[in-house]
C-alpha cells in the first residue's frame, strides 16, 4: 500500500471527529517512508466560513492530481448520500480538468472537463473511484 491521504469532513471537531486519536496516531507514529498517512480535516461548523471536503480537494489539488494520475490512487467517498457525493466528485473532476500536460495545476488545461469526467468514469469502472453513502 502506498500513501494514504485522508480528508475527513464533518460538522464540528468536538462532536463529530470520529477516530480522532487513531487518525492522529497513524499520522504521527509512523515510518513515513513506508506508508505515509496524511490527515486533512474539513469541519463545516467550527468557523464562520464553512469548509467542506470539496474545498479541501481543491486546496490540495496538485497533490491529489499527482496521487490519482501518477500513483493511480483509489479515491473513496463515504458519508451522507445528500449533495456531498456529487459535490466531491465534481471537485475531483474540476481538479483533473485543470491539469496541464506536465502535471501542473496552473496553465493550459489539457484534460478539460469532458476528459476529466471520462477519466473519473474509467476510475469507477476500474474500482478506483468508490462511493459508500447512506
Amino acid at each position: 500500500m502506498g500513501e494514504t491521504f485522508l480528508i475527513f469532513g464533518a460538522r464540528n471537531s468536538q462532536q463529530d471527529f470520529f477516530f480522532r486519536d487513531e487518525w492522529h496516531s497513524l499520522q504521527h507514529d509512523q515510518d513515513t517512508s513506508l506508508n505515509p498517512f496524511k490527515l486533512i480535516t474539513a469541519f463545516s461548523r467550527d468557523q464562520e466560513q464553512k469548509i467542506y471536503v470539496q474545498d479541501r480537494i481543491r486546496e490540495y489539488r496538485a497533490h491529489i492530481a499527482r496521487l490519482v494520475l501518477e500513483g493511480r490512487a483509489t479515491f473513496v467517498v463515504c458519508g451522507s448520500s445528500g449533495s456531498m457525493p456529487k459535490a466531491v466528485r465534481q471537485a475531483l473532476i474540476d481538479v483533473l480538468a485543470d491539469i496541464d500536460d506536465r502535471g501542473n495545476v496552473e496553465g493550459a488545461a489539457v484534460m478539460g472537463i469532458e476528459g476529466a469526467e471520462k477519466y473519473v468514469d474509467q476510475m469507477q469502472k476500474e474500482g478506483r473511484y468508490l462511493q459508500e453513502t447512506w
